[in-house]
Formats: structure tokens, C-alpha cells, sequence
């Protein structure tokens, strides 16, 4: 069983000719502690979907969400997490 779970809907950041371009989620547990996790997309126009690993492309397609389940189970989720061409990463 998750210790968070993922609410609502991805709020959307950032304009598409800006590097810093992604969605914040709401993520909140068992009573009422809730939290906001930033997946920001760092990836150079002239790349394709194509190019980037399964995990990215995955990410950018949910706008965010399953990048967010991939940490919901910790005690301490990230605040913030980049989908790159390395794939899915904190920062």
C-alpha cells in the first residue's frame, strides 16, 4: 500500500517556448498532511518523443503522473523531479 496518493488534477507551468515547462500534482496521505510535487521536463527542442527513454516519454504523456507514482511509497517524496533524456530523475 502507497503512503501518498496522488489528487486532483496536474496543474500546468511553464509556456512551451520556456526551458522550465512541466505540472505540479497535490499528493496527500492519511489525515490530512498534503504536499505539492513539481515534475519539470528538460529536454532541447530538436529532440524527438522518439528519443527519450520508455520512463520519459511515459511521464510526458500522463503529464507527470506516473513520474509522481514512482516515489508515492516513500516516507519523504521529492518536491521536485526532472524527466530528461536521462530518464526520470530528482533533483
Amino acid at each position: 500500500m502507497r503512503k501518498w496518493n496522488r489528487t486532483g488534477v496536474a496543474a500546468t507551468f511553464g509556456e512551451a517556448a520556456e526551458r522550465n515547462v512541466g505540472w505540479t500534482w497535490e499528493i496527500k496521505r492519511a489525515g490530512f498532511e498534503a504536499r505539492y510535487v513539481r515534475v519539470e521536463v528538460e529536454i532541447a527542442r530538436s529532440l524527438r518523443a522518439t528519443d527519450l527513454p520508455e520512463e520519459a516519454r511515459h511521464a510526458i504523456r500522463s503529464r507527470g503522473a506516473t513520474a509522481v507514482d514512482l516515489f508515492l511509497d516513500r516516507e519523504d517524496p521529492p518536491q521536485r523531479i526532472v524527466v530528461s533524456t536521462l530518464g526520470i530523475r530528482l533533483s
